[in-house]
């Protein structure tokens, strides 16, 4: 049988005599020709709607310009993958799969230059590694048509040009961090590009779900930018989680291991806050039967990672085996033991399966050899991988595994202390408890942190905030009484000069019933009377002609105006207040502004005075009840 499960039928019927007589016929019937006929056609559905041909698939770096991506062995991962979906006569039938590693530049702005010569070099990428140019890279790919598979980039907002090759890493971390009750952090990340960008999207994502991100910052040169970095975080308060954003120590990442010495030199490693790496969210890190020589040397980094806690993907339980069992089957990278390779190597290899399954389904409906929109045939799949099953919802989102990983500070090996499920998102416990620096975990940060329908401002307030806050209401309420006491104090300085004018209105008098026995002022004008009964001004009533004051037999109505400015002196009954010379020398002083018009001052029972302003300022008439004018003037 030819290659690649390819039927070769006969394409010629029973040889014909070459020779016809009349009134013969052909050899082979009608029917024998349908039949042969049909079987033609079917045979040749498969490579129409496929086509003969080779799909190439482009593996994007950095792979050459880091030594520890580079024990990823990128091309033997993508090769084994390979050579087994061209071995399952049940993929891509009729067709060759191929894969090549392309080179990538080592910076973001370089990694895009060269991401665009390759327009015309493969059909389809895995990668790219560098979230830093997933965006543009994603546009480029959509517009030529083809479909990018990658871990590192996100799921994007609109299309299916970019396909996330694994769970949101941010997610998983949401998780584990709510389940704890974690939720100020700050992110460290190495000074290399690719770990930059990992931040920054990395603190986008947190930001848009709500946390407090306070720090997002990256190493500098040698030992000095560890001590600015741990400076910087030793100077944030409530802060409980640090996310490193650079290559694990356990895997060879000096620069992880060089921070880590240094925070547990200062101090903060016991028990204050709580270290995640980040890359073993792309990988799953062996444990299993598995002993790490940073943990096994006497020295700061094995007490330090007794403050790490790592989270990783769930393997097998031959995790260890499966490069050794791969390797021998493919006859490739045989000389290598599973130590010397990066765990990275199963996410290409996986990467490269999704993405054969989702060809394979994309031609079954007539797209072909095609790598464009390959990211609507990614659902509902469970296939194996390279030490996982390969598992997607029905919309394509990758579902799996992860568990969190942690060291007691004495061995060298790492234990499950609980396990995600990316199905549920939910976190479940495996009977062995987290060994924390100090004997407990960090202080819980409020629950309206990870609460959506929730408007969490500050959280829970530290010491310091409070006694802040507690200044500001005092500051403010003493503010408030300072401003009160200066009003009143304008206030009484306005009732010791006196009001300048009075206007009354209807609603500002009140009219009482008086007994006979008092004396009423009477206005002889019957208009001004209604224009007081109306609300108007008593200005009227003083301008107006005094014509009795006699004393009436019935009872009357007397206005009297209600505010502060009336002064009222209460006398015994039957006597008569005698007007002294130093009471006379008071109502000389009396300024005009301070009495105006519509003012009377009592000064006895059978005298009043009106200040009028047809006299002389400082004028007083004293007006005798049943005199028809004046009967003296102060002046």
């Amino acid at each position: 049988m030819p290659p690649h499960g390819k039927i070769v039928l006969p394409c010629q019927g029973p040889q014909r005599p070459t020779h016809s007589h009349p009134g013969t016929t052909s050899s082979l019937p009608l029917p024998s020709v349908v039949f042969w006929g049909a079987l033609l056609w079917v045979g040749s559905l498969a490579h129409l709607a496929w086509g003969t041909g080779t799909f190439t698939v482009g593996v994007l770096g950095p792979w050459d310009c880091d030594p520890i991506f580079a024990r990823a062995l990128p091309g033997v991962a993508a090769q084994l993958a390979v050579d087994r979906v061209n071995r399952d006569p049940s993929l891509l039938p009729g067709s060759h799969l191929a894969s090549v590693v392309l080179p990538t530049g080592c910076h973001t702005p370089q990694a895009l230059a060269t991401f665009l010569t390759h327009k015309d070099t493969v059909a389809a990428f895995v990668g790219p590694v560098n979230p830093g140019y997933c965006p543009a890279a994603a546009l480029l790919a959509q517009s030529w048509g083809k479909t990018l598979f990658s871990w590192a980039c996100g799921a994007p907002e609109g299309g299916r040009e970019s396909v996330p090759t694994l769970p949101s890493a941010a997610q998983v971390l949401l998780t584990v961090m709510r389940y704890f009750g974690w939720a100020r952090l700050a992110i460290v990340s190495s000074h290399q590009d690719i770990w930059v960008a990992t931040a920054q999207q990395l603190a986008m994502s947190f930001r848009t779900h709500g946390l407090p991100v306070g720090l997002v910052t990256s190493l500098g040169p040698g030992e000095q930018g560890a001590m600015e970095v741990l400076q910087q975080l030793c100077s944030m308060d409530g802060l409980k989680v640090v996310v490193l954003c650079m290559h694990s120590a356990l895997l060879g990442g000096s620069e992880q291991t060089a921070l880590l010495s240094r925070a547990w030199a200062e101090g903060l490693a016991g028990g204050r806050l709580v270290f995640l790496p980040y890359d073993t969210l792309l990988f799953p890190l062996p444990y299993r039967n598995r002993s790490y020589q940073a943990l096994g040397d006497t020295g700061p980094l094995k007490e330090v990672y007794d403050a790490v806690l790592t989270v990783t993907l769930e393997s097998g339980p031959k995790d260890i085996h499966a490069f050794a069992a791969a390797s021998m089957d493919a006859q490739v990278a045989a000389h290598l033991q599973p130590e010397q390779v990066s765990p990275l190597f199963g996410t290409i290899y996986d990467a490269v399966v999704l993405l054969a399954h989702a060809l394979n389904h994309s031609g079954s409906h007539g797209a072909g050899l095609s790598g464009a929109h390959l990211g609507d045939h990614t659902g509902a799949l469970n296939v194996a991988g390279f030490s996982q099953r390969i598992r997607t919802d029905k919309r394509g989102r990758r579902l799996a595994q992860y568990v969190i990983l942690d060291t007691d500070a004495q061995g060298n090996q790492l234990v499950p202390t609980h396990i995600l499920d990316t199905g549920t998102w939910q976190v479940q416990p495996l009977g062995k408890a987290i060994h924390f620096p100090g004997g407990a975990p960090p202080v819980h940060d409020s629950s309206c942190w990870f609460d959506p329908n929730t408007l969490c401002m500050r959280g829970v307030q530290p010491l310091g905030s409070l006694l802040t806050l507690a200044l500001a209401c005092v500051l403010a309420l003493a503010g408030g009484a300072l401003a009160y006491l200066f009003r009143l104090g304008i206030q009484q300085l306005q009732l010791a000069r006196g009001p300048q004018q009075i206007l009354l209105t209807a609603q500002e008098l009140t009219f009482l019933r008086r007994p006979p026995s008092r004396w009423r002022l009477q206005v002889d004008s019957a208009s001004e009377s209604r224009s007081v009964t109306d609300g108007g001004s008593l200005r009227s009533m003083a301008q107006g002609s005094a014509r009795s004051l006699s004393a009436p037999q019935e009872p009357t109505n007397v206005a009297l105006y209600q505010g502060d400015w009336v002064w009222l002196k209460k006398f015994e009954a039957g006597t008569a207040p005698v007007l002294r010379p130093s009471c006379l020398s008071l109502l000389r002083k009396l300024p005009m502004a301070s009495t105006s018009a519509q003012h009377t001052l009592s000064l006895s029972p059978l005298h009043a005075s009106i200040p009028t302003p047809h006299c002389h300022p400082s004028r007083i008439l004293i007006i005798t009840p049943g005199a028809q004018s004046p009967s003296s003037a102060i002046t």
